[in-house]
């Protein structure tokens, strides 16, 4: 079930159940990634990387694969 929550409450259960299960769904460490922005500009591949990405289905079509 996905709820919207405010961060501490959010936080306050990730600990909770961080404590009671050995892989729990969500941890303190991944409530402080919606800190921040995480996204980033559509063309950083292509600027940073040099190559433009495309879909696992365009690839094998490219590819004889289909």
């Amino acid at each position: 079930i996905k709820l919207p929550s405010p961060k501490a409450l959010a936080s306050l259960g990730a600990a909770a159940i961080g404590s009671v299960l050995a892989k729990p769904p969500i941890t303190p460490a991944a409530i402080e990634l919606f800190e921040f922005e995480n996204t980033t500009a559509l063309d950083s591949v292509v600027y940073n990387f040099g190559f433009q990405p495309m879909s696992w289905r365009v690839y094998l079509h490219e590819h004889g694969v289909d």
